[in-house]
């Protein structure tokens, strides 16, 4: 077992929120037209980049543009401050898994387009990915999971993380 120090997890962990955090977005735009009227015109602005980015299927130019939206580094530093080793273990290995570059270049500022393209999609493909990303997870943590505990541990991590993006964004709105 080898534990990774916490910078070296940091910066994959902080693209993997700011995929989370788009998702989440994307998905409360789509139920709730009222939540469209309550944000402020940085989270409006966020939307509309993300608008762009699905409909160019994750053409760098938008990519390029997200990375540098103020308002979602800002969220993904806040909530990267309230997870612990595990956590940010979890979204790092889910970062390098799609893009293993970002481990050797911690400078890069873009999310992974293929992990933007998998959070495009349906959220059911996670149980596939938990099983890779379990033997991964068990060589750098502290404590070994089972396969079942990891599943439930990932799955509440992306849910909170995707679901906590909208409060944020109306209690920013205020």
């Amino acid at each position: 077992m080898v534990i990774l120090h916490d910078s070296m997890i940091r910066f994959p962990a902080l693209l993997a929120l700011k995929c989370l955090q788009l998702r989440g977005l994307g998905i409360l735009a789509l139920k709730s037209k009222s939540f469209l009227l309550n944000l402020s015109p940085e989270a409006k602005s966020l939307l509309d980049i993300c608008q762009s980015l699905w409909e160019s299927r994750f053409r760098s130019a938008d990519v390029c543009r997200l990375s540098e939206d103020k308002l979602l580094h800002e969220y993904a530093e806040d909530f990267l401050e309230k997870l612990n080793y595990d956590g940010l273990l979890m979204l790092s290995l889910l970062t390098w898994h799609f893009n293993a570059s970002v481990h050797n270049f911690p400078t890069a500022a873009l999310p992974p387009r293929e992990l933007l393209e998998f959070f495009s999609r349906s959220t059911g493909n996670l149980e596939q990915l938990c099983e890779i990303l379990w033997s991964r997870y068990n060589a750098f943590s502290e404590r070994k999971l089972t396969l079942g505990a990891f599943k439930a541990k990932f799955k509440k991590l992306v849910s909170f993380l995707e679901h906590g993006s909208g409060l944020y964004f109306l209690a920013s709105s205020r």
